[in-house]
């Protein structure tokens, strides 16, 4: 049996030919075998036994091989969807930062004309300030 679980783990490795022909030389040993068990079936039912865990054990291996697998799998797929996310952010983010250029290309482009704003309103408030000086002026003149 546990030469059978061993021809068997290492025939998962091999080509179909070799594995067929294994297979033919698994059955004539298996014939053997059987032969062998039925004179020592008693001495061999621990053995038997232990070599059908063994068997179950590499199944169990083989199978939690395959889930390892599917989970890498899986953590590929999450990648290249985090990956297409931080490609979409970061789309967005270029956008947001062309926004902003544009937005402070406006604001340098509303500067002049506020300043020239400024300037019309100081001039504005300097011609007051004249009509008011001649303003008093006059009452001042008058009142003489």
């Amino acid at each position: 049996m546990q030469r059978q679980s061993y021809n068997l783990f290492k025939s998962a490795f091999k080509t179909q030919e070799e594995e067929e022909e294994e297979e033919e030389e698994e059955e004539e040993e298996e014939e053997e075998e059987e032969e062998e068990e039925e004179e020592e079936e008693e001495e061999e039912g621990g053995a038997a036994l232990a070599a059908a865990a063994a068997a179950a054990a590499a199944a169990a291996a083989a199978a939690a091989a395959a889930a390892a697998a599917a989970a890498a799998a899986a953590a590929a797929a999450a990648a290249a969807a985090a990956a297409a996310a931080a490609a979409a952010a970061a789309a967005a983010a270029a956008a947001a930062a062309a926004a902003a250029a544009a937005a402070a290309a406006a604001a340098v482009a509303a500067a002049p004309a506020a300043a020239a704003a400024a300037a019309a309103a100081a001039a504005a408030a300097a011609a007051a300030a004249a009509a008011a000086a001649a303003a008093a002026a006059a009452a001042a003149a008058a009142a003489r």
